[in-house]
């Protein structure tokens, strides 16, 4: 059975598997005991029973964690589904996972022994900040994976890699869907973290490129991430009376400046925001205040499946295939932005221990996965390279809109934001 074949057989599988429990490593049945020369095979078999560990620092608590539980939702079900089928060579895998407490300290105190130790591999969420906190420590491993499209690997010879879409191009993809539309005044509001601080440096190199000299930023608006109104920014904003609006912040800021919105004329404004807001959760606990239209980039994922093809369709199909059926705390998962963070990651980390085994060390994973082509993922198909350490391209960003009637988010436009005809 091929490789995608089998992953397809294991989303079928993992849609009767329930969430709930991690697979651990049962104990032997009794038997006899053993002659000194059957001692040593019986402690090898034994030793093959346990879990192959990969640790993953997410936010549990704090001001992320609406993206780190969802995070380890993707984990425990991937968890399920590798080991119904046997695990790797035998031998069960367990996603071990620490909370960072959406604490860039914490973070760090957290992996510093992990790298002391020389684990070969990392999940690393679950936003901006903690992720490149943790990443600085990584230059000689482990294989590092953040959860979070906010931070930038620089490429070869580093061992940290970005999921999803970079910011760069969740952002350009914005401007071709803005330009189609004929909005050309645009204001942004960005908050002072991480993450909207990345946000900030990206809508500055898209404005630097010649195909968007058409646009006019009327105004930036800052406000620090702990802030509780923003309500002069707001007014700022509507003073220059912009077609669109950009708010990128992740979280309770963003929050923060919607609520504010929802009091003044932009309500009625196109907004684009971060991915990292894109989740059912946020969603509805922000329901009285979403602007009208809200737009996001956006996977695949996000598309309806009968719009998707060949083996992006696949594995979309297998990753939905994988949360039917599975409960949260007695809720049912409704998988979004928060699963897909860390789905593609862990299913590529299993892939490289499947084809390097599992006694591979951080040096030999990265190199393997510098060099993984043509991989269908639920983002889209990654294509990395020594320099590429994330794999996906603006031709994997769609454009969609949230739509509360139909509880669902709505194509808008093609790949790379360009409206569909």
């Amino acid at each position: 059975m091929s490789w995608f074949a089998q992953r397809r057989w294991l989303g079928g599988l993992a849609a009767s598997v329930l969430l709930a429990g991690v697979a651990g490593c049962g104990a032997a049945p009794a038997s006899k005991p053993s002659s000194p020369s059957t001692a040593p095979s019986q402690a090898a078999s034994a030793a093959a029973k346990q879990p192959y560990v990969i640790y993953a620092e997410l936010s549990l608590t704090g001001g992320a964690s609406f993206l780190g539980k969802e995070e380890q939702a993707a984990l425990l079900a991937l968890q399920k589904q590798v080991n119904a089928q046997g695990g790797i060579d035998g031998r069960p895998i367990e996603f071990k996972i620490l909370d960072n407490e959406s604490s860039p300290k914490v973070a760090v105190q957290l992996a510093s022994p992990l790298v002391q130790q020389q684990v070969p591999l990392l999940l690393n969420g679950s936003v901006t900040a903690t992720a490149a906190a943790v990443d600085a420590l990584v230059k000689n491993g482990p294989l590092t994976y953040a959860l979070t499209p906010g931070v930038h690997p620089s490429g070869a010879s580093n061992y940290a890699f970005s999921t999803s879409h970079s910011t760069r191009d969740l952002i350009q993809a914005a401007f071709n869907f803005f330009k189609a539309k004929g909005w050309t005044r645009i204001a942004a509001i960005t908050s002072l973290d991480a993450s909207g601080q990345d946000g900030w440096d990206q809508i500055q190199w898209v404005l630097s490129q010649p195909q968007y000299k058409d646009f006019k930023l009327l105004t930036h608006q800052t406000f620090d991430d702990n802030a509780v109104n923003v309500s002069s920014q707001i007014e700022n904003m509507v003073a220059t009376n912009p077609q669109a609006v950009i708010v990128w912040s992740t979280g309770s800021p963003a929050e923060v400046v919607f609520k504010d919105m929802a009091q003044s004329p932009l309500e009625n404004v196109p907004v684009v925001t971060t991915n990292g807001n894109q989740t059912y959760t946020q969603m509805h606990l922000w329901a009285q205040f979403l602007p009208k239209q809200l737009y996001f980039g956006a996977g695949p994922w996000a598309l309806p499946v009968d719009q998707l093809s060949g083996p992006v369709k696949q594995a979309v199909q297998a990753f939905d295939a994988a949360f039917q059926d599975m409960t949260v705390d007695g809720k049912p998962v409704k998988p979004d932005i928060g699963e897909t963070l860390s789905w593609d990651p862990a299913e590529i980390f299993i892939q490289l221990l499947r084809t390097k085994g599992l006694n591979a060390n951080a040096t030999q994973l990265r190199d393997a996965l510098e060099h993984l082509q043509n991989w269908p993922g639920v983002n889209g198909i990654y294509n990395f390279t020594p320099d590429d350490h994330r794999g996906l391209s603006l031709n994997d960003v769609y454009m969609v809109q949230w739509d509360p009637a139909k509880d669902a988010w709505i194509p808008v436009s093609g790949p790379g934001g360009v409206p569909q005809k």
